[in-house]
């Protein structure tokens, strides 16, 4: 509403000095001087690693993601995280799991490099370049290097898929989509890895 208009509708102000018009000129003009506060909200975008302070309200999940990190890296083998669109995998990953590596949540773990991409159309490409960006190093030293170590590393990656897989084809009866999949992608796995 107006000063005007409220001048008319209700001669006598509700609140001393609310129809000053200079009053209220000098208000604005303070809020126009002052620097926004930040918006705690992010709309669609994935919360960041900068964005943590506000990222609150997932710390069990923060937690868990650490627990399962720690046991890949006892040997378990690759962590994925999946989850529909939208349902918060990115902000997880930046704004929870990495500020959580970057306090030491894994021995060392704040000393770790990292390396965070977006997929693109070319995913293999993406994440060399991201890897060599976080290692500091030439995405053509770490093809180099990745080459030379191919089949080790493959021949590896399979025995460990393959006993993983195993094992979860044993899972009890409640379990019985696993066992599925499982069942149906050990022989493809076996394929793969021993082909190479």
């Amino acid at each position: 509403m107006l000063i005007g208009e409220a001048r008319r509708a209700r001669p006598r102000p509700v609140e001393p000095g609310l129809y000053d018009v200079p009053h209220w000129r000098a208000l604005w003009q303070q809020a126009r001087d002052t620097a926004p506060a930040p918006c705690p909200y992010r709309g669609l975008a994935a919360y960041r690693a900068e964005d943590a302070g506000w990222f609150f309200g997932q710390e069990q999940d923060t937690a868990a993601l650490v627990g399962e990190l720690s046991r890949c890296l006892d040997g378990d083998g690759l962590l994925i995280l999946l989850g529909g669109s939208g349902a918060g995998k990115s902000s997880l990953l930046r704004a929870g799991l990495l500020p959580a590596l970057a306090g030491g949540a894994l021995r060392g773990s704040d000393k770790w490099p990292v390396a965070v991409l977006t997929p693109t159309g070319d995913p293999l490409a993406a994440l060399v370049h991201a890897t060599a960006s976080a290692l500091g190093c030439s995405p053509a030293v770490l093809r180099n290097a990745a080459e030379a170590a191919q089949s080790r590393a493959v021949g590896l990656a399979g025995r460990r898929w393959t006993s993983r897989m195993a094992g979860w084809a044993k899972q009890p009866q409640d379990h019985q989509p696993v066992r599925a999949a499982a069942a149906a992608y050990r022989p493809s796995l076996r394929e793969r890895f021993s082909s190479g």
